[in-house]
Parts: structure tokens; sequence; C-alpha cells
């Protein structure tokens, strides 16, 4: 391959694309292993990562991503990542016509998947549920004795919101477990 593959009949899909696409770690890292990568090297030249180096070095940024993403909380999504020229993911990856078979590549290797991380939602309303109990004890109200649910309910309808009993009943049993998961 003597041209950057980056026209509209051969395009360069790079390590960032296929992440930003859902591709597994796993199947980029054994891609790489398998099959070489293409890259930039340092000097601005596009070629095949032929040395064991070169190689080390792809796998070792899609190690390094995979040790950042799976440590994010909470978690970034990964349309937001900006994954522009600077990043060094786009650097490397494989023209269409050379592009490895990652569906061969998945039923060959045995995945262990992350943990499932929790959404930034997810988060949020634990965050919500914990702020309540903090008022709650703050002034008080315990969130277990009798009469808190059609007391909280009353208090809603100062604001001039309402909210039913079954809704606050709801949200007050939620909220041990969201103590629960924020301890450490």
């Amino acid at each position: 391959m003597s041209h950057i593959p980056n026209d509209d009949t051969n395009p360069f899909t790079s390590l960032a694309d296929l992440i930003l696409d859902n591709e597994s770690i796993a199947v980029l890292a054994t891609a790489i292993e398998n099959n070489r990568v293409y890259f930039w090297d340092r000097f601005g030249r596009f070629k095949k990562a032929d040395k064991e180096e070169d190689k080390k070095d792809a796998l070792d940024l899609l190690a390094n991503f995979y040790d950042w993403d799976t440590r994010q909380e909470p978690p970034v999504e990964k349309s937001e990542f900006k994954f522009d020229w600077y990043n060094p993911l786009k650097l490397y990856g494989w023209a269409k016509e050379v592009l490895p078979n990652f569906d061969n590549i998945r039923e060959t290797i045995d995945e262990v998947q992350p943990p499932q991380r929790k959404s930034a939602e997810t988060n949020r309303a634990k965050s919500y549920l914990i702020l309540i109990a903090a008022l709650c004890e703050k002034n008080k109200i315990d969130i277990m004795a009798p009469g808190t649910v059609t007391n909280l309910v009353k208090m809603t309808e100062l604001t001039g919101a309402t909210i039913g009993n079954d809704t606050v009943r709801s949200i007050l049993k939620e909220i041990p477990d969201a103590i629960n998961s924020k301890t450490p």
C-alpha cells in the first residue's frame, strides 16, 4: 500500500473510530496482534506496523484507553469523547481493503466483559436520594417512621407541586440502597 488509504473507495478506519462504533478493546487488541495495524509514524509517514515496537505502541494505547475508560465515574459517553487528530488512537487503524474481520476475531477469543457500569443518570438519581436522606436527617425526619410519607407529601405541596403517596413511598424505599452503594 503506497498511498494513504483515505479516499472514497478505500477509507481509513482508526482505532478511535472503531471504539466509537463500540468495538471491544479485546477484539481490537487481537486484531493488532494477528493482522498488524497501519499507522502514521512520528515523521508523518504512513506504514504497516511490521516492527514489534510499533505494534506494542498501538497495544499500549489501547490498554491505557481501556484502563481510563473502565475507571470513569460517572462514565464518559464515547460519543462525547473528543477523538480528534491530536488523539493518538486516530493514528492507528486499517484501510477498508485490509480491515480485519472483527466478527471472526470475536468468535475466536474468550473475552471477559468488563463490569457493567452505571450510567450517569443512575449515579445522579442515587445522589438525589442521598441528598433527600441528608435533608431528612438534618430536619430530624425518620424516613422509616409511620406518617412520614403523608408529611412529605404535604411538604411538597408547599412548593406548589404535588407528588403522590405511592411515589414518595417508592422513593423512600430506594434511599437505603442508594446510601449503601455510595458507601466504601
